[in-house]
């Protein structure tokens, strides 16, 4: 499994480096402190996770650099940023990221955040979903999130949901997690009635 590592600041590098080497030990760490650098590694590696800066050096705005990548890296991809502009998440996540996470951040929400993107989840903090009110939110599901959705509109249960999609149950609850906090939704009736409502529903029979 590679990840990739992109930031311009080699000491922040270093202790990310430490932290994702504790969380996936069968990993391999590839740095990049340049958007040129992030291009080149795109292009020599298949990368599980890649973790970008936007404020890194480039020959062209974030927004061209992030468009390029993203046309490339099959993996997870997701913003390390010290922004937390609005509009830079929307525009981000409008490009194909999995996630968002606040340099300043503590370490304990790191790990979740990691966690939660490499089980295929999408991640933002929760003061940053508390800010997304012009943002229609509902378009940040994964396929998979949709597939529990109407998994959850057929009643079915956490237990029967993880043997029909061959998921561990502890996955399924960081999911339906997700699911509750992209649409804003207390409770699994509340998140249905807004997928019928948002047109989200699949067609995965009875």
């Amino acid at each position: 499994m590679n990840i990739l590592l992109a930031d311009d600041h080699a000491l922040f590098r270093e202790g990310m480096a430490l932290l994702l080497n504790q969380l996936f030990p069968q990993a391999t760490i590839i740095h990049a402190n340049s958007w040129v650098e992030v291009h080149q590694v795109i292009h020599q590696y298949t990368l599980s996770l890649a973790l970008l800066d936007l404020s890194m050096p480039g020959q062209q705005a974030w927004e061209e650099e992030l468009t390029d990548v993203m046309s490339v890296v099959t993996g997870v991809a997701c913003i390390v940023s010290g922004s937390s502009s609005q509009e830079h998440i929307k525009t981000a996540f409008g490009m194909g990221v999995k996630g968002y996470i606040p340099k300043t951040m503590a370490m304990a929400d790191m790990v979740s955040a990691l966690q939660c993107l490499m089980a295929g989840g999408i991640y933002l903090p929760d003061k940053v979903w508390l800010q997304t009110t012009d943002f229609d939110t509902s378009s940040l599901l994964t396929w998979r999130q949709r597939e529990l959705l109407t998994l959850l509109a057929q009643g079915k249960s956490n237990k029967q949901m993880a043997a029909l999609l061959t998921l561990t149950e502890g996955t399924v609850k960081r999911h339906l997690h997700n699911i509750f906090r992209i649409l804003d939704a207390n409770n699994r009736l509340e998140a249905v009635n807004i997928a019928r409502e948002r047109n989200l529903l699949l067609n995965l029979g009875a």
